[in-house]
């Protein structure tokens, strides 16, 4: 993916960050950067994920239950590591897509269907063992 001509714009929050990550997706945006040191879970992040963005972020709390560095995302320790990591991935387009597609289909098993069906069956499992 060639970025030179490509310039960066930043999609504000708003109400929904599911409705910042559609319209990123729709602007041609392929890149999701979140720095934040507070957001412990990130759904705006997951939603990104979720439309198919490449998912970089500070690796800060519980942002490894989400991202596998280089696999599903790409997780940094600081910005600059992050953005050296962005210009590598961006780089190789091969590297882009499989990352993105792991990312969405990662966040295709945490539905809420098949959440809750393996919730079920370990709390079957615990009151079985009483």
């Amino acid at each position: 993916m060639n970025f030179q001509d490509k310039y960066i714009g930043i999609v504000g929050l708003g109400k929904s960050g599911y409705w910042s990550a559609k319209l990123a997706k729709s602007l041609d945006y392929n890149v999701f950067i979140s720095t934040t040191k507070l957001d412990s879970q990130g759904i705006t992040m997951l939603e990104a994920m979720s439309c198919g963005l490449l998912v970089s972020s500070i690796d800060n709390s519980s942002k490894k239950e989400f991202i596998i560095d280089m696999k599903t995302g790409i997780l940094g320790e600081t910005p600059k590591q992050l953005a050296d990591k962005i210009l590598e991935v961006t780089s190789d387009q091969n590297l882009f897509e499989n990352i993105t597609l792991s990312g969405r289909k990662s966040m295709e098993e945490i539905d809420v269907k098949i959440t809750c069906k393996e919730e079920l069956d370990i709390l079957k499992k615990i009151a079985n063992k009483k």
